[in-house]
């Protein structure tokens, strides 16, 4: 547990000082979401299995153009918090992707707590840590041209919807 707090810490610090660097440059790629995905809950598979917190994916769309660092900075930040605010019962995370328009989207869901109604507005703020509702929150991650939005689940827990441009392979250059 201490290794895997020890390295999300570092993560979020190595992170928060790349977003303040002027000349930063995101690795556009792409990117497996299965892979990258897998690899995010590899690094907390100890507290997912100590939490009896079970995963489930439902992954339509399979590769997305994007910063794989950054997407794996966001899919850490949703796991850890789907682990620390977890209800008693059994926990389960639940990936999913789908196209909507001219987006493809990752959602990730929880059955968790959810987060409280004064706390969601700042969820995407640099550095926020909430206390623990009803409301809708949206964010744009401009340099990876993202749009976030994260809202509680009706069922309970929490929703986060990460929004990608959909790009053709031909595209690229």
């Amino acid at each position: 547990y201490m290794n895997v707090q020890l390295q999300e810490y570092v993560s979020q610090i190595l992170y928060f000082s790349r977003l303040s660097y002027e000349h930063k440059r995101e690795v556009m790629e792409w990117v497996s979401l299965r892979e990258c995905i897998g690899d995010v809950l590899e690094e907390y598979e100890y507290l997912l299995t100590e939490n009896g917190i079970s995963i489930a994916k439902d992954l339509k769309i399979k590769e997305i153009f994007t910063d794989r660092k950054n997407l794996e900075f966001i899919l850490s930040q949703a796991v850890s918090n789907s682990i620390q605010y977890r209800k008693e019962e059994k926990g389960q995370i639940i990936f999913s992707s789908y196209e909507n328009g001219e987006k493809l989207c990752l959602c990730i869901e929880d059955n968790g707590k959810g987060v409280s109604e004064v706390d969601l507005p700042f969820v995407f703020e640099k550095g926020f840590t909430g206390s623990n509702g009803q409301e809708n929150k949206k964010s744009t991650g401009e340099n990876m041209k993202l749009v976030c939005s994260a809202k509680n689940r009706e069922a309970g827990g929490f929703r986060l919807i990460i929004e990608f441009p959909k790009v053709e392979k031909e595209e690229i250059v």
